[in-house]
């Protein structure tokens, strides 16, 4: 799960604040991470803008291999414990968005953190394998909206994510997105390694009412995995942009979001 929070300040709104929060638990493993994050944005012709942002902020690893049942093979009893890892890390990145594009350069975690789980075994045969908690990793992306007739537009936009820590480091994402109405829009995902080999699709729906509250779907499928039936997963957003005030007080009906 995910919290997060985010706005302009400033007489001309140009500072941008943030926080991000968020829970990922996967069998005997939690990994927490809190961040904060600020940005300046530089306004250049036809209203177009150039942001430069920084993030920082702690995460929190814990697993926990002392609750469950053991195998009888493949898992040494000397391998069992109770893990936590602390510590700090940090992002920065550009993103530049016109009326209908955007293009966006980020660097989100900096440093590299290696799992404490097996760092202090000294028998190599019951060291089990060590990964990462957090890997450094490089984000390109870029999207344009296109107007079909004024109720009909569709933004296509692409996601390309380098991980030189894994095995396969590169990623790309494809995405078509279809608004129908200013508000309601349904979309379709497909992620790509370095083989050229699908390996995720995702179908997406949101509804953004004109008061600021936003509702979101998303299934995501695996492909070529031996679990793939087990590692689908559903995904639902909830969010609301809060309206600014006019005078006397009314609030402003919002703009479709777009990007």
């Amino acid at each position: 799960m995910s919290l997060s929070a985010h706005g302009r300040v400033g007489k001309k709104e140009r500072v941008g604040l943030g926080a991000f929060f968020s829970n990922d638990r996967a069998g005997k493993q939690n990994h927490y991470d809190l961040v904060l994050a600020y940005s300046y944005r530089f306004p250049m012709a036809n209203g177009a803008s150039l942001s430069a942002g920084l993030q920082g902020g702690l995460f929190f690893y814990q697993a926990n291999l002392l609750d469950g049942d053991t195998p009888e093979q493949g898992v040494f009893d000397s391998a069992l414990s109770f893990e936590e890892a602390i510590g700090p890390n940090f992002g920065a990145g550009l993103y530049y968005q016109s009326e209908d594009t955007y293009v966006g350069l980020s660097v989100p975690f900096l440093l590299n953190y290696e799992s404490p789980i097996g760092q202090n075994r000294d028998d190599e045969q019951q060291t089990i394998r060590k990964s990462n908690i957090r890997k450094i990793q490089y984000l390109l992306t870029a999207g344009k909206l296109i107007d079909l007739n004024g109720d009909f537009k569709v933004k296509p936009s692409f996601l390309f994510r380098l991980i030189p820590e894994e095995v396969d480091p590169v990623e790309i994402d494809l995405t078509g997105s279809f608004f129908i109405n200013k508000f309601f829009m349904v979309g379709n995902s497909w992620r790509f390694n370095s083989g050229v080999r699908p390996k995720v699709t995702v179908f997406m729906m949101s509804y953004q009412f004109p008061s600021g509250l936003r509702f979101g779907y998303a299934y995501e499928y695996s492909f070529f995995s031996d679990i793939s039936r087990y590692s689908s997963s559903h995904e639902i957003l909830l969010g609301f942009d809060v309206p600014k005030l006019i005078k006397g007080g009314n609030a402003k009906v919002l703009n479709p979001r777009y990007f």
